[in-house]
């Protein structure tokens, strides 16, 4: 008997009518989509390798910041990545709450990258392995991070979030997961670090001494 290949599942199916607006748009295409590049290149800039992936990997302290800004409230419960849980002050009591942007090195605030290869949970508060900034073993020297300005046309716009780590320990690195961290002030007045968003890639990457990974994000919305 012949089977159709485009039943619902099968190769070549389209959405089911269920999953379209009256306006036949399909509601199960992201209208925020997160997606990730990943390039190594060697000390004299020559390419060595690169990964492009989709992103699915907010976690929940990214809605619950969300919730925070709309509701205009503190919020209990909101995991930092040493794995405490904390009260979050809304962003108008003070002024660093929701801040991703890190200008130097470092690992509390914007793009960091790991060695672990744990399964993304949405309730995921920090990397599975966080590579720490430095130039000793297994460490990465973490460049400060650069955000560029939103661009588009039509019904898409977005903005790019990049940062560079450069190798210098003496040894190659394996990078296996990536990541985004946000600070905001807790109820005891004390800025603590909070994981917006994680990705395990879909191979790893090695990154040889005095080499460098170039990791970018881009953020989308489409109506």
């Amino acid at each position: 008997m012949h089977r159709d290949s485009r039943r619902p599942g099968g190769p070549g199916a389209e959405p089911d009518r269920a999953a379209r607006e009256p306006n036949g748009r399909d509601i199960r295409q992201p209208i925020v989509r997160l997606s990730l590049k990943v390039v190594v290149c060697d000390k004299d800039g020559r390419r060595l390798s690169f990964r492009h992936q989709e992103s699915r990997s907010f976690v929940i302290a990214f809605l619950q910041h969300l919730y925070i800004a709309f509701n205009a409230s503190s919020l209990a419960g909101v995991v930092d990545t040493g794995g405490t849980s904390r009260t979050v002050y809304t962003p108008t009591a003070v002024a660093n709450s929701f801040l991703t942007m890190e200008a130097e090195s470092g690992t509390l605030l914007g793009l960091v990258v790991g060695t672990g290869s744990t399964a993304v949970a949405i309730t995921d508060s920090a990397l599975a392995a966080l590579i720490a900034d430095g130039a000793g073993a297994g460490q990465l020297s973490h460049g400060a991070q650069t955000v560029a300005s939103i661009g588009g046309s039509g019904a898409s716009r977005s903005f790019t979030v990049q940062r560079i780590f450069t190798n210098n320990s003496g040894a190659a690195i394996v990078v296996a997961e990536t990541g985004a961290h946000c600070q905001s002030w807790d109820t005891s007045a004390a800025a603590r670090t909070f994981l917006l968003w994680r990705d395990v890639l879909g191979s790893t990457v090695s990154v040889p001494n005095l080499s460098t990974i170039t990791v970018t994000y881009t953020v989308q919305i489409t109506v």
